[in-house]
């Protein structure tokens, strides 16, 4: 395993930021790492797997060491593995991902769904289509103001890319409107139509009472919410805080 490896492993577990270098291909590297690190943690709870080390811990120490040499070994098995295998994986059938960062002049800080932030905030729009090979982006605040992010106008093709984090290439400041800003990725398998979810976001802004588009079933809605009538702005969706690599675009 070499040093950039380690390092790869150190940002998908959370414990240190992405550097600044990161090509496609490590992000990528990193959101595979990260779901196998999920499905681990799913076949073996932590709060599990903390009972077991301290019921080892109460045996004799020659008995520990008798089965903890083999268990370091298969753990760092695991680890190269998850390594060689990080470009084969492919993410089919996953579910897509609209990541919300707070540009910062140290880097980007990832959001929550549901976190305060101030108005004149400096946002960057990424997403992870998983094989979705097409979609739109839009956003609906409180006055019913209805943006489109993705594509740059309702008369291009809304393409994704399929692999990977990708973030849009433009940021945007968040504008006065006090109140919930509504942030809908809206993906499909089949060509899609970006007039079609801007009128879905339109009818929706008139009426209050839905939560998700008026869009058929068969299209796929990710929706993150951030709150624009706080003083500071704490710190997205299915993910870990934190600063990431990104400075000014």
């Amino acid at each position: 395993m070499t040093r950039r490896d380690l390092l790869l492993e150190q940002v998908a577990c959370g414990d240190v930021a992405p550097p600044l270098d990161l090509t496609p291909a490590e992000q990528q590297r990193i959101e595979e790492l990260r779901e196998e690190n999920s499905r681990v943690l799913q076949r073996q709870p932590a709060d599990r797997a903390l009972s077991a080390i301290r019921a080892r811990a109460r045996r004799p120490l020659a008995r520990r060491l008798a089965v903890l040499v083999p268990a370091v070994a298969v753990a760092m098995l695991l680890v190269v593995a998850l390594v060689r295998r990080g470009d084969d994986i492919v993410n089919k059938g996953g579910r897509p991902q609209l990541l919300i960062y707070e540009q910062l002049p140290q880097g980007a800080r990832l959001l929550r769904s549901g976190d305060g932030v101030r108005p004149g905030t400096k946002i960057q729009l990424a997403y992870v289509a998983n094989g979705n090979p097409f979609g739109v982006i839009v956003s609906l605040d409180d006055a019913g103001t209805v943006s489109m992010h993705w594509p740059a106008a309702a008369t291009h093709t809304p393409r994704l890319e399929p692999r990977g984090e990708t973030r849009l290439p433009h940021a945007f400041e968040l504008d006065a409107t006090p109140g919930v800003e509504r942030f809908f990725l809206v993906t499909s398998d089949a060509p899609l139509e970006a007039a079609t979810v801007m009128s879905a976001a339109e009818a929706l802004a008139r009426a209050a009472s839905q939560e998700l588009l008026p869009l058929p079933a068969s299209l796929k809605q990710t929706v993150v919410l951030l709150r624009k009538d706080v003083e500071q702005s704490p710190g997205a969706l299915d993910s870990d805080g934190g600063l990431g690599a990104w400075g000014e675009p």
